[in-house]
């Protein structure tokens, strides 16, 4: 697709602070998300936020230079081997 103009780029989410996550920040699933923040390298004390995704797309849909890549944007985390 290069060839006509087209640049890919795709973003790799880890957890983030949406409605769907919503549950972790009750009683019930508390122990979940503490422990998924935990796991994070950085920040561990929250999780992405739907701003900071879109910041990330306003910097790919502006640079003409960036193609091709796959950007995880997870801070960090490593899922732990169950």
């Amino acid at each position: 697709m290069g060839s006509r103009g087209v640049r890919i780029n795709t973003i790799m989410p880890g957890i983030m602070a949406t409605p769907l996550t919503a549950g972790f920040n009750t009683p019930a699933g508390a122990r979940v998300g503490d422990n998924l923040k935990k796991a994070q390298v950085f920040p561990t004390d929250r999780f992405g936020v739907p701003s900071e995704f879109a910041e990330l797309v306003k910097f790919l849909v502006e640079s003409p230079i960036m193609n091709a890549e796959s950007i995880r944007f997870d801070g960090g985390i490593r899922m732990p081997k169950l």
